[in-house]
């Protein structure tokens, strides 16, 4: 018990059993269906919220029966829903329970910064995770796996809304392309990462703020939902997902900068 690492190694698994009771308890309490929030007609999230889709072939709906049965869908062509996401989680993450994802990404903001602080202050150019020079392939192939990886971080962030993905997902990709490229020996501009960082942010705050003006409530929807299944179909859905992405690529190609700076 006196090695960290094996301490985090019990208390994960500790922790994996816990939710693991709670999510198969909560099942048993509900009919062996897992609930999003209130079982109400009236409920935000309401049945036929979650069970929209933009395949069926049912007949069009509009926002004012939106809280109607829950075995009814919307059909292609819907618009005026109160969430306009046909992505349920991305429904929830960056509508519902927005405020939540700010905290979740705050909590990653407070991570990172703790690990940079912790790290012994060197002086020298970033010359990657290994001592060890990189091999060929590695070095010619870095740049364009980079460029690919940046493409692909934003399309999953920009349309997390209609198909799974999102900002965290795409943030992720993000960062994986900046490690590739670290571990090729190449340079990256970290303080392009902390403006990106510090803008996303701002621009998370100013999405929060034009709800709390304009509707009374901090990240409330103030954005047209549009048509289910295009683009701009969601709301501040979209708006959010993309700013997550790049908080999140931001966050953690910092810190794989951080860390390539010592040997590990």
């Amino acid at each position: 018990m006196n090695n960290p690492r094996t301490s985090r190694y019990i208390f994960s698994l500790i922790l994996t059993v816990l939710l693991g009771y709670a999510v198969f308890a909560a099942l048993g309490t509900q009919g062996g269906t897992l609930r999003f929030g209130p079982h109400s007609p009236t409920s935000r999230v309401s049945g036929a919220m979650i069970e929209k889709n933009i395949e069926g072939a049912r007949p069009n709906l509009t926002a004012k029966n939106h809280t109607g049965p829950s075995n009814v869908s919307f059909a292609p062509g819907s618009k005026g829903l109160e969430n306009g996401a046909a992505n349920i989680v991305s429904s929830i993450v960056a509508d519902y329970r927005s405020f939540d994802t700010f905290g979740e990404v705050l909590i990653l903001f407070a991570a990172v910064t703790g690990f940079m602080l912790l790290l012994p202050d060197k002086k020298g150019k970033n010359k990657g995770v290994t001592s060890e020079a990189p091999n060929f392939v590695l070095v010619k192939a870095a740049p364009i796996v980079f460029a690919f990886a940046m493409i692909t971080g934003i399309y999953i962030s920009f349309n997390g809304h209609l198909t799974p993905g999102g900002g965290f997902a795409g943030g992720a990709v993000i960062a994986t392309g900046i490690l590739i490229l670290v571990l090729s020996g190449n340079e990256f501009n970290s303080q392009l990462l902390s403006l990106t960082e510090t803008i996303a942010g701002m621009l998370f705050l100013a999405v929060g703020a034009a709800g709390l003006v304009l509707k009374g409530n901090f990240l409330q929807n103030v954005i047209p939902t549009g048509v289910l299944g295009y683009i701009f179909s969601s709301g501040i859905v979209l708006a959010l997902n993309l700013i997550i992405g790049l908080k999140v690529g931001a966050e953690l190609g910092s810190l794989i900068l951080a860390g390539g700076k010592k040997e590990i």
